[in-house]
């Protein structure tokens, strides 16, 4: 488990460089494989997780 320090506030955070931002249109390009995966290839989530 990660929990907050003062050098690292939001240990959950992706990505681990804060001065990097998604561009405008980036975020979807990024997530756009994952979504197909899971909505278009009909792939149970619950097996991902094991």
């Amino acid at each position: 488990m990660r929990l907050p320090t003062p050098d690292n506030p939001d240990p959950h955070c992706k990505t681990d460089n804060r001065q990097e931002v998604f561009a405008l249109g980036e975020f979807g390009d990024f997530i756009k494989p994952i979504f197909d995966l899971y909505h278009n290839q009909g792939v149970d989530p619950r097996a991902i997780a094991v």
